[in-house]
């Protein structure tokens, strides 16, 4: 896991003769700063071996920007951007160009599996869910006009009568493969919330939304209803339905080429469309959703999305979908909490290439497009007799408008830089000095914080391309405390071999940076300066983040809190799929490091099995609860 956190300047390891676990700091002064790292490195090499102590990477970016006019603003996240994920903003770049394709070095998690990608113009963005794979990414968004509109006319062929849209039976045939090699959407029974985006859209040039629904496995008597969200305003505008009774409305027909002329049979029990004999076509009747005449605002900035709703209830007058006459949206975040307070994601947006293979009297003819499908939950249960099963298919419709979403969510990725001092005692506890820097990728200028201090000389943070010392010089100081006192790494009310403690407080100071920096072992700016004992007076010694022969000096942290939908890999006997997970309780908001004097190894046990095998972070999970500041 190499290349991590943006800081990993490790130049000589300056020797800090201090242990913060004594109040006697002061090391022997007979013995020469290079035998005291020598001794250091031996001893963390003996209890960790030749791990690197960085669990950042540095990503490899490649996005294609839509086509259009105008300038696009490109976002980055470690997961679902929401803060109802938890999710950090990895990266911003501003300006790009239309029809641009770039290549940026972002500063990533180590445990992202897949990055989400935002290109915004005029307050409206696309999302792009890509998986990341030998450290490397590429983000695709479908073409775009300069005013976000796409035609579906042509993309799959398809006829208009006078009130249907005709989809024929190889679009069918397709669609299933085609859906389950995206997203798995067609999946009966599997929870699909983590499949794709929430499911919003943007007018077109029109000022209209179409949905056409091509699916109703639904088993309630569902109200499928539309919203218009102000994205300026943050409200919502207008509802309205669109379908009043999915099973008393009839919204699909079969037929032949020339038209409908069979109302289709619902399925309940299976997926697919079930083809009347001698009938090659399905007819979907639009639903529209237009502007409010009554809106004198920027069309731009409003969203279309979905709403469900229903009253249905078993033989025993038990409620059986959850809805309760309440209206779920397809933005999650005008739901209400679950549970486990999550804002609930009742609808997802889909997006792919369908290939279709048409018979013609002119011999087999194949068409490439693509497809754009919301599908919807119609049981909202979360437990119980009746819960919810999350696949996401009830009721799909297609659609041919632009998805978009409202996020403005720019929650910057925090990362950690802990250090280990040089006291002679290596008790390996890595809080000596806590840094968190809050920085995204591309931009000008970094937060950096001071979270902790518990060594006990005096000690102060330089920044190497500034050349200045941080927080205004010596940290203890600052924290306006003695040397002598530790900070924020003794718990209120504990007495941890006898040392004075303070909770404080972190202090903030802001750095400036270059677009590509990276935090990577080879190239931390960060360093920390300590009062050494000489005889009677102190002489200032250097601790890089890695020592001169490569050994860890700070334990460099970059964490990611969002579950990550199921990956499929290949391997040597077939295709496996590894079921996403959250890699840390997401009730942490940030990385907790050691309490003083605890090895950072007794505070997470798990950390040995990092260590032997560095792409598993799973001991960010065995943290000690008492062990943890």
């Amino acid at each position: 896991m190499k290349k991590i956190l943006f800081f990993a300047a490790l130049g000589a390891l300056g020797t800090a003769m201090f242990t913060s676990c004594s109040n006697d700091d002061i090391v022997n002064p007979q013995k020469p700063a290079e035998v005291t790292a020598a001794e250091y490195a031996a001893a963390f090499k003996a209890k960790f071996g030749n791990s690197d102590f960085n669990t950042v990477k540095a990503v490899d970016v490649t996005a294609q920007i839509p086509e259009g006019t105008g300038n696009y603003t490109l976002r980055v996240y470690d997961g679902y951007p929401s803060p109802n994920c938890g999710t950090q903003m990895i990266g911003k770049y501003e300006n790009l160009r239309a029809g641009a394709t770039i290549t940026k070095k972002v500063n990533c998690p180590g445990n992202a599996e897949r990055l989400f990608f935002t290109v915004e113009k005029n307050g409206l963005s696309k999302v792009s869910n890509c998986l990341v794979k030998n450290n490397k990414v590429v983000a695709k968004f479908d073409n775009a006009t300069d005013d976000y509109t796409e035609s579906l006319q042509g993309t799959f062929k398809l006829n208009w009568s006078d009130q249907y849209a005709q989809f024929s039976k190889a679009f069918y045939d397709a669609l299933p493969t085609a859906l389950t090699s995206v997203t798995g959407l067609f999946n009966e029974t599997e929870d699909h919330r983590d499949s794709g985006a929430d499911a919003t859209f943007a007018f077109n040039a029109e000022g209209k939304v179409v949905f056409y629904p091509i699916f109703m496995n639904e088993l309630l008597n569902d109200k499928v209803g539309y919203f218009i969200y102000n994205n300026e305003t943050k409200e919502v505008i207008k509802r309205g339905i669109l379908i009043n009774g999915t099973q008393n409305t009839v919204v699909l027909q079969e037929g032949t080429e020339t038209g409908p002329n069979a109302e289709y049979p619902k399925i309940q029990d299976t997926q697919g469309v079930t083809f009347l004999e001698g009938n090659n076509y399905m007819y979907s009747r639009p639903y529209t959703v237009e502007v409010p005449a009554e809106f004198t605002g920027d069309v731009s900035k409003l969203v279309v999305g979905i709403t469900i709703s229903n009253n249905q209830y078993n033989q025993q007058g038990e409620s059986y979908s959850g809805i309760n006459n309440d209206t779920y949206y397809s933005m999650s975040e005008l739901n209400k909490t679950n549970s486990s307070g999550e804002n609930v994601q009742v609808a997802v947006y889909a997006s792919g290439e369908i290939e279709i293979v048409n018979e013609t009297e002119a011999g087999i003819e194949t068409t490439t497009g693509t497809f754009g499908l919301v599908g919807i939950e119609d049981n909202i249960n979360e437990e119980g007799n009746y819960a919810s099963d999350w696949d996401m298919n009830d009721i799909v419709l297609y659609t041919e408008a632009t998805q978009v979403t409202t996020i403005e969510y720019e929650q910057a990725a925090k990362y950690f830089v802990a250090f280990e001092d040089l006291g002679g005692t290596w008790d390996f506890d890595f809080n000596d000095v806590v840094l968190e820097i809050d920085y995204v990728s591309g931009m000008e200028s970094a937060l950096v914080k001071c979270v902790a201090a518990g060594g006990t000389l005096p000690v102060s943070v330089m920044y190497d391309p500034e050349e200045r010392l941080l927080f205004g010089g010596e940290i203890h100081a600052a924290f306006d405390v003695p040397t002598t006192t530790v900070v924020n790494t003794i718990p209120r009310g504990q007495n941890i071999n006898g040392l004075a403690s303070a909770t404080k407080e972190p202090l903030i100071d802001e750095v400036s940076v270059e677009e590509d920096f990276i935090i990577a072992p080879d190239a931390l700016p960060f360093s920390i300066f300590v009062d050494q004992a000489t005889g009677s007076t102190f002489n200032q010694v250097r601790i890089n983040a890695r020592g001169e022969d490569g050994t860890p000096q700070a334990l460099v942290i970059g964490t990611t809190w969002t579950k990550y939908p199921d990956t499929v890999v290949e391997t040597p006997n077939g295709v496996t799929v590894e079921e996403g997970q959250n890699v840390t309780n997401p009730e942490f908001d940030s990385w907790r490091w050691p309490i003083e004097c605890t090895a950072v190894d007794e505070a997470y046990p798990g950390i040995t099995e990092w260590i032997q095998t560095p792409t598993n972070l799973d001991w960010l999970k065995t943290g000690v609860a008492g062990k943890l500041y």
